[in-house]
């Protein structure tokens, strides 16, 4: 039980950066599906003008939620690794605070892809949310 304290901040510095390096590639796939379903001519995925609209419209702004949340993470990850080399004391409510921070604007950072996909998912309709999730990988790695 001694122990508990430094395993918890370990595991937590562990999944942060598993957080931050291995879901990276993971998160954007949701917007190639959708820069992908745009790209696409109209007569093949029967998407109407105020349909186009709407979702470049959504795909605007999920990136731009990302491209604000990536810097926001960054930031308060150096200042998480300030705290840690001023000497601050490791599990001191300082360090929690700021670990905690971090890990909830990642957390917010992963969400954003799950958004754009249900958001997707309101726009189309039921044939096209069909057609959309049988074509995802050719949307995403077309020929």
């Amino acid at each position: 039980m001694r122990h508990s304290f430094p395993i918890r901040l370990l595991w937590l510095a562990a999944f942060s950066a598993m957080a931050a390096g291995c879901a990276t590639p993971e998160i954007l796939v949701p917007s190639a599906e959708v820069k992908g379903l745009l790209a696409l001519p109209t007569s093949t995925t029967g998407l109407t003008p105020d349909q186009l609209t709407s979702l470049r419209s959504l795909l605007d702004a999920s990136e731009s939620k990302r491209l604000v949340l990536d810097r926001h993470v960054a930031e308060e990850s150096r200042h998480l690794w300030r705290l840690l080399g001023k000497g601050e004391p490791k599990l001191g409510p300082v360090i929690w605070t700021q670990a905690g921070l971090v890990n909830q604007l990642r957390m917010e950072r992963l969400l954003i892809p799950v958004l754009l996909r249900a958001e997707t998912n309101q726009v189309l309709t039921a044939e096209q949310q069909l057609w959309w999730r049988r074509n995802r990988l050719k949307l995403i790695f077309p020929r």
